[in-house]
């Protein structure tokens, strides 16, 4: 199952369902369910994912919400002792849980039209009808809006139609990896669109965080998401990745990941405005206390990339991200070239958190004024964030 936005709300959804279902198995048991984590707390504060979960379940995390509410600056003692009133089946509080499902009706079960499309055109190549699997492929299509999934869709439909007309399946996976960048990538490649970046930082961002949040709650959990992503881990490179994208366009910048997006070119590339770019190689999960030969040559082989795709009007920093600052001896950075360590990393993070939270109490990010005063007083505007690197020191 896959989400319209991240590829992975179905599936979280599911996840917490089985295991809630699997803590209580009959009507004798009981448990407390711990949802930890600023993902995990968006997912069910979010009203189109809420809207995935059943009935029960909505109902219990509206009661869970209500309870929250009330433990709102206490300490962790005062939160395990509510769990403790749960396990220890206090008579207020059955009550107050079995008033809380007593009126929950039953509704029948939702499968989407991509699911359906992905059940009907497995039946059908498994009693080899390949025409009629690519036919409720494309019909899946038509009934699904979402960018994302379309996308799959038009994937499964191009490997089914590979076995009959190879080349119509690489103009299929053409728009599929158009719709969504997850998908495979067609043998041909994708044509590369150039980044733009915007002189109006503050108008951007406003533009950005109106469009995707619709309170304070949303930009508060929304923005704690992505930085709990944006840390230096082996096991979550990819993730780091797509929170660095994110950031940019939080604070107005425009991002891209050409290497992920068309299989060539950096992990990261900003536009920062005034035809100025950062070329970024995202190296988080790196352990190694120096920057290693093969780290330093893929960024200036990305800069190559850059030169090749931009005209001489513009100017690019080659920037790595990187536990180290320090090359190894048989290293040589690309001339400017600056790193993120860890610790800088650790200093963005922390004013793009600061950021949120005078966003969230002013209640303003509405208004690009208000934002561009924030900006300016976290140091987060475009001109700001060469403070947030360090010179590449020579081994």
């Amino acid at each position: 199952m896959t989400s319209h936005a991240s590829g992975t709300d179905d599936r979280q959804v599911q996840r917490i369902e089985q295991g809630m279902g699997r803590g209580v198995r009959s009507n004798e048991d009981h448990c407390v369910v711990f949802l930890l984590g600023a993902r995990l707390t968006q997912l069910v504060y979010d009203p189109d994912t809420l809207a995935r979960f059943s009935p029960a379940t909505q109902a219990q995390l509206q009661q869970s919400r209500q309870m929250a509410s009330g433990l709102e600056n206490e300490p962790l003692s005062a939160i395990i002792d509510v769990a403790r009133q749960a396990l220890a089946r206090d008579p207020a509080w059955v009550t107050y849980a079995r008033r809380g499902l007593s009126h929950v009706p039953p509704l029948p079960g939702h499968v989407s039209a991509a699911a359906i499309a992905r059940r009907v055109a497995f039946d059908r190549a498994v009693a080899g009808d390949l025409a009629g699997a690519t036919e409720a492929l494309s019909e899946g299509v038509a009934k699904t809006v979402e960018a994302r999934q379309q996308g799959w869709l038009l994937e499964q439909r191009a490997t089914y139609l590979d076995r009959t007309n190879p080349a119509e399946a690489q103009k299929v996976l053409t728009a599929a990896r158009a719709r969504n960048t997850s998908v495979l990538r067609p043998l041909v490649g994708n044509t590369y669109q150039k980044l733009s970046g915007s002189d109006h930082q503050s108008i951007t961002a406003c533009d950005y965080l109106t469009e995707r949040y619709k309170d304070k709650v949303e930009i508060r959990m929304g923005i704690e998401a992505l930085l709990e992503d944006l840390r230096f881990d082996p096991n979550r490179t990819d993730e780091f990745e797509q929170a660095l994208a994110d950031l940019a366009r939080h604070i107005g910048l425009a991002a891209q990941r050409p290497e992920h997006d068309i299989g060539q070119g950096p992990d990261g590339l900003w536009a920062l405005g005034q035809l100025k770019y950062w070329v970024i190689e995202a190296k988080s999960g790196a352990t190694a206390k120096f920057i290693q030969k093969a780290y330093i040559n893929q960024l200036a082989g990305s800069m190559n990339w850059f030169n090749r795709q931009y005209d001489a009007s513009v100017s690019a920093l080659p920037i790595l991200i990187h536990p180290s600052d320090t090359l190894a001896t048989d290293a040589s950075a690309p001339t400017g070239a600056r790193v993120v360590t860890e610790t800088r990393m650790d200093a963005l993070r922390s004013a793009v958190r600061d950021f949120a939270d005078a966003l969230v109490t002013a209640g303003r990010w509405d208004q690009p004024d208000a934002i561009n005063a924030l900006l300016v007083g976290h140091k987060l505007r475009a001109g700001d964030l060469f403070g947030y690197t360090r010179a590449i020191k020579p081994g």
